[in-house]
């Protein structure tokens, strides 16, 4: 499909939604309870851990370790992971 076309509908379903306040309701619902809820909890979550399964030392475990936001608890196998959850 050409690009031409897509904009073309995406117009006309913006313009459909605009006169449909029902369908313009549904669209920005979410969206404003998006920010709603993240003004009312903007703080981080502390006390958060992670358990990790790592036998490759991949980089995104060093980069969670590196941010400081999360414990990090990194185990030598999947039955360990299982437990650390139960």
């Amino acid at each position: 499909m050409r690009l031409k076309n897509v904009v073309t509908i995406a117009v006309k379903d913006l313009v459909d939604a605009l006169k449909n306040y029902r369908l313009l309701g549904i669209v920005l619902m979410p969206i404003a309870l998006s920010v709603v809820f993240g003004l009312l909890y903007r703080d981080t979550p502390s006390g958060s851990s992670i358990v990790v399964y790592d036998p490759g030392g991949s980089q995104i475990v060093t980069s969670i370790e590196a941010t400081g936001l999360w414990s990090l608890r990194v185990v030598d196998s999947e039955t360990d992971v299982e437990r650390a959850m139960t």
